[in-house]
């Protein structure tokens, strides 16, 4: 859960690139901040799933469209 409080534990040098992109963009520090945290979640999983399948070298091929289909991506 967020806690209000979070943004003042953020290192100075990031929270000052981060107010810089607020003030050139025209939204809110929290924006990017979500934007950034979700990119990363969708990029972990990204590569837990490469991870898992690379492990697993007796898998079948598939293609583009099916693995889409089976990890709802």
């Amino acid at each position: 859960m967020f806690k209000p409080g979070l943004i003042n534990r953020i290192p100075r040098k990031f929270f000052e690139g981060l107010d810089k992109i607020s003030r050139e963009t025209g939204l809110p520090i929290i924006y990017h901040l979500k934007k950034a945290i979700s990119n990363y979640i969708e990029d972990y999983k990204d590569f837990e799933y490469a991870t898992r399948r690379r492990k697993n070298i007796t898998n079948e091929k598939i293609s583009v469209r099916e693995f889409k289909k089976r990890f709802n991506v």
